[in-house]
């Protein structure tokens, strides 16, 4: 026959109080005092302050800082100085000049000088419409097309002649202003029926304007 086993009762005293939930919560609220209690309030204080800070630094991570941003442009001016385009590479690294740091300012400095003496050596004496058309066929062909075309409307404006007319429509087709660029072809096989036939045969300008409008000017 199976005998009930006696539970012995719950004990009374420290060990009833342990077990408390009550006398538990009590025990982890007991406040710091003295030093630990300001630096427990110092790190809560830095808890609830540190995502204001985490925002205030993405919102600066997003704006450039002056150094990449000087940087940016002195490489963008190299690449237009290394093609030739000194005017324009001038203009950016004399903002360049003006940034923070000093070695890009010293170089771009420097660069100024650079394009204004490769303007000067570049620039020939320009005197007859002869002068300007042979100058502006020299533009096109290292693809400095708006001074290019600068100068062969000068040429124009000086003396009419056909093939100053269709260096102009070349110039105009490679800048994607076609009707221009018909315009001004029209013109030279008007002038020179022999344009006719360069224009059937040059794959260049027949590639800038489109055989469609080539064919429509040979009509």
């Amino acid at each position: 026959m199976a005998t009930k086993k006696q539970t012995s009762p719950e004990p009374d005293g420290e060990g009833a109080r342990a077990s408390s939930p009550a006398n538990a919560v009590k025990v982890k609220e007991k406040p710091l005092s003295g030093g630990s209690g300001r630096r427990a309030a110092a790190e809560v204080s830095n808890m609830t302050s540190a995502p204001v800070s985490s925002r205030s630094g993405r919102s600066n991570a997003t704006s450039e800082d002056p150094a990449s941003q000087q940087a940016k442009q002195f490489d963008h001016a190299i690449a237009l100085f290394q093609s030739g385009q000194f005017k324009a590479a001038r203009a950016i690294f004399e903002q360049v000049a003006e940034g923070p740091t000093r070695d890009l300012t010293f170089s771009a400095k420097m660069h100024v000088r650079m394009c204004d003496k490769r303007m000067e050596q570049a620039m020939p004496s320009l005197e007859t419409a002869d002068d300007h058309y042979n100058y502006g066929v020299a533009l096109t062909n290292q693809r400095r097309l708006p001074e290019a075309l600068q100068q062969l409307r000068q040429a124009l404006a000086m003396k009419e002649a056909s093939y100053f007319h269709y260096a102009l429509g070349y110039c105009l087709a490679l800048s994607g202003d076609a009707p221009a660029a018909i315009q001004h072809t029209k013109r030279a096989i008007e002038m020179d029926a022999a344009n006719r036939t360069a224009l059937r045969n040059d794959s260049e300008f027949v590639a800038a304007l489109g055989s469609a409008n080539v064919q429509a000017i040979l009509r």
